[in-house]
């Protein structure tokens, strides 16, 4: 019985035989009469001679006895003979064996004597496996073998070295076809890579008019991309074919390996540019000791289309040397375009001897078959959002996305997502030969931009429909906040924002170039900047001695308020010990001598306001019970103590400032003045609590970065050290910040109108003000609740204060204008993607149309099918962008696409 067939009978071997000719690899079972089970055996077991060439039938000249071969396919591995047909042309030539195989759906494991054959079903669903789940061609032979023997699979054949081989060459001409060429040798660059459908295709998809758009509109037409090193994609030192090459060689989407392999030979020693940026991975410092440490690779910034001819191996880290060649090779295609936004995580230093070396390499390379221009368009220099925070402040605003301008909302984070892919690949690639590892990874990298050509569409029109949201959205609120301005403050930072934009774009300007991005001050006025404004004043209801003093008791107290959480705090880490220790001891003898020189000052200056607060509040509330309106402890160190005795001793102190008090005491008359201070001194712990928490947010940021690179156990535990106590800093932070808040709020007669927000836990992220902080996703949200309330900066009398609070808002305003410019170039470079997109799948419809009427001209009735073939598929990709685009742009049309053909 067959298990394969739907409903099988029960037949004897013959009828068998004869039932299978069209399905010789279906799984039998025979009734074993004298063990009495059902018994697996296959069709070649059983005798099936497979003949080819006459619809099953034997071939009337074949004489030669018929083959035994091995055939793997989708239910196993199998032995059955094979009679090949012997029939001649007029040359008396008969049909090669593989070409009879290949006919057949069979794959040849080699060419000139086939003893082995892979079914060209199975090489297809390897092939699918391998690009959607990594699945490894050792893991799927041994699949097959299970599946053949689930006992023994040892006892199968074992062809695993021809599946390899058998599926470089199908897929290399899978590639082929797809690409509508003829197999060889060497191949043209680019002609087997899939390119993108929405970025500028000179000759395929540009604005017949791109050459007329002023320069302010240029990024139209620009190029994004961005380029990155991934050192998974590595190579070991493993003995080899000496010969190997890789069959897409310079045709895909590496630099063509015999011009790189030229330009290494001459570069020399290489000597390490200094830099004046922080030291990154990238520079140079690669420690792996394979035959490849990895890759450098130029993308698409915009669609994540890896691009042709855009990567070479490295050796040492991330060289300069090997970038250039990757940046030169892979913009061949573009190097007729006026506008190039170039992403790479350290082009702060990349650019900067960037044209000296480009003139050595003219000078030295003009020679080498694939690079035929080394003069660039005029290109922007950026460094992706994500590894812009870990650069100085002087690369933060001079090579950012968020403020070049024609950026729109690109990222410039590309590689970092293909490569989150491609990471799986790496276990498999780094054990390759060097040719079989490069037609691997481009046959990969082909997989990816394919399955984005075919969502093209629809991921234009979500952007689309996000550009216009939050393009709304911006430009009501920036309309909101100039609105609220004096319009010559406005004219001016308007005036100011022209010059940036003109400046930023010429590394020439940059040693000048000034940052309106961020606060002019480092940070905002801390606690004891305020103190010293308030000291300075003397007016108001008091005496300036008198004012001074109630500042120093509420500052001191603060401060006191504050050392006794840090000291509780350490006394609990300390809780299990025997007796508090001697470094710990004198900070808490210290802390109690400032607390009795602080009472003396509370009962000099604080004690009386309370004292008349209360009379004041009994006056008018004559029916309530009396309060204690001061309560503070006599308490002292105690030597030699434990540390749960020192902390129950420490909770029982009170450090009592005015907010400390019922509200009913704070808002009485007499207490203003203190209440007042007291605020001020709040908002400004508050600002420094928050100025900590950003710091400590971003450095645990880069500390989590830093544990991934960790090996090793003891590296791992300091790291988790390290991680555990800015943890810890974070929330002492962020509670010092709520504890200063919740003050603010008793203080305030009107809490409601506290500027200051409730602090979340979600909330607790990196502040936006400075472009270190920045963050993936900044854009789509709405501006920091720090910043939305400005009504209190009329009432600042303080020039120091409101000069800060104005400048304050000067940013506010320069990065909210930003953030509505980069919207409006999306929503405008979206549609004309969208144009190209259309212009792209059109195109292609139209040339393979054409290339199928020339192959039925010539006799090429396969080829001209699957041209057609190919036709529809784009007409069906053409039919959904004019779908998805409907009513957002005007729909191309064919004539403008036979005009940018032409």
């Amino acid at each position: 019985r067959c298990v394969d067939c739907f409903h099988p009978r029960l037949l004897c071997k013959m009828c068998t035989l004869g039932a299978h000719r069209q399905n010789p690899f279906h799984c039998q079972e025979v009734w074993d009469g004298k063990q009495g089970f059902w018994q697996r055996e296959s069709l070649g077991q059983l005798g099936l001679i497979l003949d080819l060439g006459h619809r099953g039938q034997k071939c009337a000249v074949a004489l030669a006895e018929a083959r035994r071969m091995t055939f793997v396919h989708g239910h196993g591995i199998d032995e059955i003979r094979v009679r090949f047909c012997a029939c001649v042309d007029g040359d008396l030539e008969g049909i090669p064996h593989a070409l009879q195989l290949i006919a057949h759906g069979l794959w040849p494991g080699s060419w000139d004597k086939p003893q082995t054959v892979f079914t060209i079903e199975l090489l297809k669903d390897f092939h699918l496996l391998s690009l959607q789940s990594q699945l490894s061609a050792q893991d799927f032979y041994r699949y097959l073998r299970r599946r053949t023997d689930n006992i023994q699979p040892d006892q199968v054949a074992d062809r695993y070295r021809e599946l390899l081989w058998a599926m470089q060459e199908f897929i290399w001409l899978r590639s082929v076809k797809r690409a509508g060429l003829a197999p060889c040798r060497h191949m043209a660059p680019a002609s087997l890579a899939v390119l993108c459908p929405s970025c500028p295709q000179p000759g395929m998809n540009m604005d017949p008019g791109w050459r007329e758009r002023p320069v302010s509109m240029r990024y139209l037409e620009a190029l994004y991309t961005t380029i990155d090193g991934n050192f998974h994609q590595n190579q070991r030192v493993k003995p080899g074919d000496p010969n190997d090459f890789a069959l897409t060689e310079g045709a895909a989407y590496f630099a063509d390996v015999r011009d790189f392999a030229s330009y290494q030979r001459h570069l020399g020693p290489l000597e390490r540019e200094p830099s004046t940026c922080h030291k990154f991975g990238a520079m140079g410092y690669g420690g792996y000791g394979g035959r490849v440490s990895g890759t450098v690779g130029l993308s698409c910034a915009r669609h994540m289309f890896v691009l042709p001819g855009g990567g070479v191996d490295l050796q040492k880290g991330e060289r300069f040397a090997n970038v250039d060649f990757a940046m030169i090779s892979g913009l061949q295609r573009w190097m007729q375009i006026f506008l190039i936004i170039s992403g790479y995580d350290i082009n702060c230093q990349y650019r900067k001897n960037f044209n000296k070396r480009m003139q050595w390499f003219k000078d030295n390379y003009s020679t080498l078959n694939s690079i035929k221009h080394v003069r660039f368009p005029t290109t922007l220099a950026v460094i992706g959002k994500f590894h812009l925070p870990a650069h100085t402040a002087s690369c933060r605003y001079k090579f950012s996305y968020y403020w070049m301008p024609g950026a729109a909302m690109t990222d410039g984070e590309a590689p970092e997502r293909i490569w989150a892919v491609l990471n799986g690949l790496a276990a498999r690639t780094r054990e390759m030969s060097a040719g079989h590892r490069h037609d691997i990874i481009n046959d990969h990298h082909s997989d990816m931009n394919v399955r984005r050509v075919h969502g093209m569409a629809r991921s234009l029109r979500a952007k689309h429909e996000e550009a216009l949201v939050q393009g709304e959205a911006i430009q009501e609120e920036l309309g909101k906040l100039e609105s609220k301005l004096p319009p010559e403050r406005l004219a001016e930072w308007k005036r100011a924002e022209k010059v940036y934009l003109r400046d930023v774009v010429d590394l020439a300007n940059h040693e000048s170039l000034d940052n309106p991005y961020e606060l002019k001050k480092e940070s905002a006025l801390s606690q004891k900047q305020i103190v010293a404004h308030l000291n300075q004043e003397s007016s108001g209801s008091m005496r300036g001695l008198e004012r001074r003093g109630l500042v120093g008791v509420l500052e001191e107290g603060i401060q006191l308020q504050e050392l006794k959480l840090e000291i509780s705090d350490e006394l609990k880490e300390d809780q299990d010990a025997e007796r508090v220790s001697d470094e710990l001891s004198a900070k808490i003898e210290r802390f109690h001598s400032r607390l009795q020189v602080w009472r003396e000052l509370h009962g000099l200056f604080l004690r009386p306001l309370l004292t008349t607060a209360w009379a004041e509040w009994s006056a008018s509330a004559p029916n309530e019970e009396d309060e204690q309106v001061v309560t503070i402890d006599d308490s002292s160190a105690r030597p030699g103590a434990t540390p749960a005795e020192e902390l129950d001793a420490l909770n029982a102190l009170r450090i009592d400032l005015p907010s400390s008090y019922d509200p009913r005491i704070v808002h009485c008359d007499s207490m203003k003045e203190a209440r007042d201070l007291e605020r001020q001194l709040r908002e400004g712990q508050a600002n420094d609590a928050l100025a900590e928490l950003r710091v400590h947010l971003i450095t645990k940021y880069s500390l989590k970065q830093q544990q991934q690179d960790v090996a090793g156990q003891v590296p791992k535990t300091r790291s988790r050290q390290h991680l555990k106590r800015k943890g810890e800093a974070i929330a002492f932070s962020a509670e010092t910040y709520k504890r200063a808040r919740t003050s603010m709020l008793t203080l305030m007669e009107r809490p409601e109108e506290c500027t200051y927000r409730e602090l979340r836990p979600s909330d607790i992220v990196a502040f936006t003000m400075r472009d270190h902080e920045l963050a993936l996703g900044d854009s789509r949200k709405v501006s920091s609740w720090i910043w939305e309330d400005c009504s209190w900066l009329e009432e600042t009398e303080d020039g120091a204060l409101k000069n800060f609070l104005s400048d304050a808002i000067r940013v506010h305003w320069f990065r909210r204008s930003a953030l509505k410019a980069r919207w409006t170039e999306e929503k405008l470079l979206v549609e004309e993607e969208m144009r190209r997109t259309v212009r792209f799948f059109q195109h292609w419809r139209l040339e393979w149309t054409c290339r199928s009427e020339r192959d039925m001209e010539s006799g090429q009735a396969g080829r001209a099918a699957y041209g057609r073939k190919q036709a529809s598929r784009y007409e069906r990709l053409s039919k959904d962008a004019a779908h998805q685009f409907e009513g957002r742009i005007d729909i191309v049309r064919t004539s403008s696409i036979l005009h940018s053909v032409h």
